[in-house]
This record gives C-alpha cells, structure tokens and sequence, in this order.
C-alpha cells in the first residue's frame, strides 16, 4: 500500500468522523432544547399553582384580589398594597415568561396559554388600574407588548 491510498483512507475516516460528531451534537443541541422547554413548561405550571394556592389557602388574600379586580380603589391603603403586590408577583412571572418565549424556550401554544389566563385577571378594571400603575416596573419590551393589547382589545369594543 503507498502512502496516497494510507492518505485517502485517513481522509475518508476523518470525514466519517466529522459527521458522526455532528450528528452527535445535533442530537445534544435537539434534546437540550427538548429539556428547555420542558423546564419553561414546568416553571410556568409552578408558578401559577403556587399563586393560585396562596390565594385559594388565604381567605384575606382571596378577598382582597376578589374586591381588587373589580374595584381597587374601594380597598383601604393597607389592602390596595397587598392587592398590588399580588398582581406585581404575576407581572414578574408573565414578564420573564415573555422574555423565555421570544428567546424560544417556550412555544407558541403555551405563550398564548399564559396570555389567557394573564388576561382573565388584568381585564378587570381594578387590574387593569393596577397595571397602569405599575406597567414601569416591567422590561420595555414586555410593556409594549401588553399595552398593544390591550390597545386592540379596546379597537375591538
């Protein structure tokens, strides 16, 4: 065997080699982004059920975001505090969520899913009153995003 043919040969093995690497890491690169996803999914669910279970185990908390929604300007100074942090607590959460959307750990359908249920709650006028007070605190970004739609919402009534 001359040196030309050992030449090809190692040629060809180190091409062999080359893809199998990149199939190897096109592998990786699919289930690391599987496992992003999957993490935003269960972030999302945990935070959610945490609130939820705050205000379903707190019956003064519970009344305070009941009375909020509808009418946060009926709360006393103390209670309108509670019922703004409340709502600053899902702000933060649907505001990281956002950001974990546009950078594509989380699709499209569970981004909308979020949305719904943010809008459950802040289409409220106590919420909505809450969220315009506090709309400053979130990133640009996210701010603009909410108040688009709520700037179609009020196009479509």
């Amino acid at each position: 065997m001359n040196w030309d043919a050992i030449g090809a040969i190692a040629e060809l093995l180190a091409s062999i080699t080359v893809i199998v690497t990149l199939i190897y890491l096109a592998t990786q690169v699919r289930q690391a982004n599987t496992n992003l996803h999957i993490a935003a999914t269960q972030a999302m669910a945990d935070f959610q059920t945490a609130w939820l279970r705050s205000l379903r185990s707190d019956e003064k908390l519970y009344s305070i975001y009941r009375q909020g929604l509808k009418d946060r300007e009926a709360l006393s100074p103390v209670d309108r505090g509670r019922f703004d942090l409340l709502l600053l607590e899902m702000l933060n959460h649907v505001d990281s969520a956002y950001h974990q959307y546009r950078a594509g750990a989380m699709n499209e359908d569970q981004w909308q899913s979020l949305v719904r249920s943010f809008r459950t709650a802040v289409d409220f006028p106590g919420a909505y009153a809450s969220w315009q007070l506090q709309k400053a605190i979130c990133t640009d970004v996210f701010r603009d995003y909410i108040d688009e739609l709520y700037s179609d919402r009020k196009q479509s009534d």
